[in-house]
């Protein structure tokens, strides 16, 4: 399962997390027992229509997680230090494996997405937030995601809520691109419909969405740089930012880039929410069927248990 701050996205995969079922429920509270309290049954709605049991729950959430047992700040579901996964266990009596979001979409894209076959990646996603996920030769590296989403890209660009001025979440967080929109026209303007005044030419559509889009490849950059990655995958709600201002984003790219060798492979792929659920359910059966898992076989799957065994996933 994925959490988001309005709804639960979750599926149920097989162990090589190609989705059985899927289910979109509303989330209409955010108060920590209420989530449980949705979680647990979409698990026995799941459970009561298949003929085995399920293996595992896998539950990812934006936001720091610590040691796969707290969520320790997520300023989506306004949670600070809450013992998620204790709490989700005891209520479906089910192992439950709990990450970050983005954690849980890097490893799917390891397994069977668009890093399948390459030694090291990094995963950019943008939206409401900005994530970070770095794979280097087949093992994935602990990132912190303040210090990517706070890098500044531009001492001159817009503040972000924290006071940082030119950082990522200034330029590329969704919320930051309509607030700049929306205080030029006076009204409130949607994400996509920023996008779209943009490619129509509204003049502060245009150069919000290059500035930010400059920003991004900037940022491209910069990992490439800092860590020898050449192949970023770009996703997230606010991806197509990318294919508004793709010029920018090539600007950015190559800004700072004299060592063309060096270049980044920035490769733009649109994810929906149950694909960031299956990041989730990667996670509950590497956990549960370790020799499933890339890391350590070079993404082999010696070992992997039975067709039928089937994993609980849920992401934000």
């Amino acid at each position: 399962m994925k959490l988001t701050e309005e709804a639960i996205y979750a599926v149920v995969t097989d162990v090589r997390s190609r989705i059985i079922d899927q289910v979109r429920v509303p989330l209409g509270s955010r108060d920590v027992s209420d989530v449980v309290t949705a979680v647990r049954d979409i698990v026995m709605d799941f459970q009561s229509g298949m003929d085995q049991p399920l293996d595992a729950v896998g539950v990812t959430v934006g936001g720091r997680v610590d040691e796969g047992e707290i969520v320790a700040d997520s300023s989506f579901l306004q949670w600070r230090d809450v013992p998620f996964r204790s709490l989700l266990g005891a209520a479906v009596r089910v192992p439950v494996y709990l990450d970050n979001d983005v954690v849980g979409l890097t490893k799917a894209q390891q397994w069977f997405g668009h890093g399948k076959g390459y030694s090291s990646f990094a995963l950019l996603t943008v939206g409401a937030g900005v994530g970070y996920g770095l794979v280097i030769n087949d093992l994935m590296i602990p990132t912190f995601l303040n210090p990517l989403s706070h890098y500044p890209v531009d001492p001159s660009g817009p503040l972000c809520p924290l006071g940082h001025r030119g950082c990522m979440t200034a330029f590329l967080s969704s919320s930051s691109i309509t607030a700049a929109v929306s205080a030029a026209h006076g009204r409130f303007i949607e994400y996509d419909d920023v996008l779209e005044m943009a490619r129509s030419g509204d003049a502060p559509a245009v150069r919000v969405v290059q500035e930010a889009a400059r920003a991004l490849g900037r940022a491209a950059s910069a990992i490439t740089a800092f860590t020898g990655v050449k192949r970023i995958i770009l996703s997230g709600e606010g991806v197509h930012l990318a294919d508004a201002a793709r010029s920018s984003v090539d600007e950015g790219l190559s800004e700072y880039d004299t060592d063309s060798p060096l270049h980044s492979e920035l490769i733009v792929r649109p994810m929906d929410f149950p694909e960031w659920a299956r990041g989730a359910a990667v996670i509950a059966i590497q956990k549960t069927f370790p020799r499933s898992s890339p890391g350590g076989t070079a993404g082999s799957e010696v070992g992997a248990p039975a067709e039928h065994s089937t994993a609980v996933i849920d992401s934000e």
